[in-house]
């Protein structure tokens, strides 16, 4: 019989065969000589020790089993990734429009990702014919210890601002599953409902004893029966970051985490399985000094964050027990960035900032009040080994030389300026706001037929502006490069174009040139692109080549509107709004209406990354 690729490979089995003997021993076969010991051999009676049978069994520990103490009946949240509708124009019915109106209120854990409380008892306890879904979970929530019904409701309510926290119940843990039948509150003690007024009985604690415990205790090991590495960041934050359990800026959640996390607590030499902070942002006086903001100080200052990575390296480097291969084996050349985008997402995404518990901290950038340079900006890490991290970070994705009449009288009066395009590959749930440095090299090469354009050569565009109360996503901070600062957090103030003050300039303009032609040649050039943090402009987080390719026969650029033959204009928005105060991020007298940065009567040339290209439409990749 011809046999299948999934036969060629099927799902291992957990055991090993135990074979008893005649004389009813029970021995395994040897892996090397491939015999059973003992098979074959003589017995008193002259015959021989043959095979009789053989056996195999496995054992399911607890830890297989639903918890009541911390499953409950879980419901899908995920941050909202486009603006769906299915209703009317403007309606907000669309399913992720849903999920940006419902979020899960503080405390309510059965819609937290990843959460025990995600658990769903209903495989064990399925809701009853046409029971509504809000009362089947409210009666769940009823069963189990620590949650509540409240908030989003399963969902279905929408929370604002001045939604409440959820208040936890006081009910005790369940001490056995029999429990189960029982109230934990009232005297006596009250049955507990499987359905309107239909109390659980014997038989129904009976059937599904299998399927449940209250104490699913197990040790946090991997595949290789090694410790697991938490997934939850905490600053180190100590003279000596080989004695992390004398770490200040640990609330007593964060202790009790790095305790459970924590091989040999006692010992003088505890090895803790998390990854670990350098120190937290204190104030925006000190931002260069903040690991946040270095691609290498939560690398090399902590040593034990090496030796997990090695231990990672491992790990992925093993053969998978009982499946065989490796994932080495499976991406041998981008396992370390693999790794190293691991260690990044932990060290760049949970637990930013807290400020529920004693001591309150912030490891990115953070005011409580209002928005600053740098907020929730992290600089992904860079390795020794060429692998780079994303944390919160722009990259860029496409630069365009937009060229323009910057003349009302004179038709053969050209200017250009280049305007980057950010993306960030891991915005994350906070706002955040770039505070970054572009420098740009190679532009002075740029020639419009046989006239030098006199771009700089080496120019930089230091970004303070600010980027609007609400900003969470990937695409964001075009405008803002062409915005800086205003201390007094109103809003942030126009920059002019000029060659003077990074800061206060855009710097990334030419000089005024002729195109006595209606056509014109553009002889393109490779330039190189430097994106460093604000805080340490000369240390690249990561640097880019862009080739625009030579064109011939361009149209010459045309007047469409005379304020805009002033290009400060543009980034200023004078035309329209009449509003003169410049743009706070790609927030504006609460509208997001986008700056006129390129009119219709503009010729462009732009390079952007090619969707059909390697990365296959996956921007990440080009971030690194």
């Amino acid at each position: 019989m011809a046999t299948s690729s999934s036969q060629m490979n099927p799902l291992p089995m957990p055991v090993r065969w135990l074979y008893v003997l005649k004389d009813g021993r029970m021995a395994v076969m040897d892996a090397t000589s491939r015999k059973v010991d003992g098979a074959g051999d003589p017995l008193p009676d002259g015959t021989l020790n043959h095979i009789v049978g053989r056996i195999a069994f496995w054992t399911d520990d607890e830890s297989c089993k639903i918890n009541l103490n911390t499953a409950s009946e879980g419901t899908f949240w995920d941050r909202p990734w486009t603006a769906s509708v299915t209703g009317s124009a403007g309606s907000s019915d669309g399913y992720e429009r849903q999920l940006a109106l419902r979020m899960p209120a503080q405390n309510e854990f059965q819609r937290y990702p990843g959460h025990p409380a995600m658990t769903c008892l209903s495989p064990v306890f399925p809701p009853l014919s046409e029971e509504p879904l809000e009362t089947y979970n409210a009666r769940i929530y009823s069963y189990s210890p620590r949650v509540v019904n409240g908030g989003s409701r399963s969902g279905t309510a929408n929370v604002t601002g001045s939604t409440l926290p959820l208040v936890t119940d006081a009910d005790r843990l369940y001490a056995s599953v029999d429990e189960l039948m029982f109230s934990t509150v009232g005297v006596p003690r009250q049955e507990n409902s499987r359905g309107a007024f239909i109390p659980f009985a014997e038989q129904d604690i009976e059937r599904t004893r299998f399927l449940l415990t209250t104490t699913s205790r197990a040790p946090e090991v991997n595949l290789f029966n090694k410790p697991r590495i938490t997934l939850w960041p905490l600053q180190a934050n100590t003279t000596d970051v080989n004695k992390p359990h004398e770490a200040v800026n640990r609330n007593a959640q964060d202790k009790l985490i790095a305790f459970c996390s924590t091989l040999g607590n006692k010992s003088a030499t505890p090895k803790p399985y998390y990854f670990q902070r350098y120190n937290t942002f204190t104030t925006p006086a000190q931002l260069a000094q903040a690991s946040s903001q270095s691609p290498i100080m939560d690398w090399d200052e902590v040593p034990r964050n090496q030796e997990l990575y090695a231990y990672l390296q491992a790990m992925t480097q093993a053969q998978i027990p009982g499946l065989g291969g490796s994932l080495q084996g499976k991406y041998p050349t981008t396992r370390d960035q693999i790794l190293t985008e691991m260690f990044d997402f932990v060290r760049s995404h949970v637990n930013t900032f807290s400020t529920a518990g004693n001591p309150a901290y912030y490891y990115a950038p953070f005011n409580p009040n209002r928005l600053i340079p740098a907020q929730s900006q992290i600089v992904p890490l860079a390795l020794p080994n060429g692998t780079r991290g994303f944390g919160r970070f722009p990259t860029v994705t496409e630069a365009a030389l937009v060229f323009y009449a910057s003349s009302e009288t004179d038709p053969t009066q050209v200017r250009a300026v280049l305007i980057l395009e950010p993306f960030n590959p891991a915005p994350g749930p906070p706002v955040w706001s770039s505070h970054v440095r572009y420098s740009v090299k190679g532009m002075d090469a740029f020639m419009a037929g046989t006239t030098p354009m006199a771009f700089p050569g080496l120019v930089g565009n230091l970004v303070t502006g600010l980027d609007g109360q609400s900003n969470a996503t990937a695409l964001t901070g075009l405008e803002q490069a062409t915005q800086y600062y205003s201390p007094s957090g109103v809003f942030t103030n126009a920059k002019v174009l000029g060659q003077g003050d990074e800061e206060t300039n855009y710097t990334f303009c030419s000089a005024d040139f002729k195109v006595n032609a209606t056509k014109f040649d553009f002889n393109g050039g490779t330039i190189t692109i430097e994106i460093a943090a604000a805080s340490s402009p000369n240390v690249p987080a990561q640097t880019l080549k862009l080739k625009f390719p030579a064109v011939t026969g361009l149209p010459r650029p045309t007047m469409s509107t005379a304020a805009y033959v002033n290009f400060d204009n543009r980034i200023a928005r004078y035309a329209n709004p009449a509003v003169k105060n410049g743009r706070f991020g790609i927030l504006e007298d609460s509208k997001h209406n986008p700056l006129p940065l390129i009119s219709s009567t503009d010729t462009v040339r732009s390079v952007e990354v090619r969707y059909g290209g390697p990365a296959k439409g996956d921007l990440r990749v080009y971030a690194p």
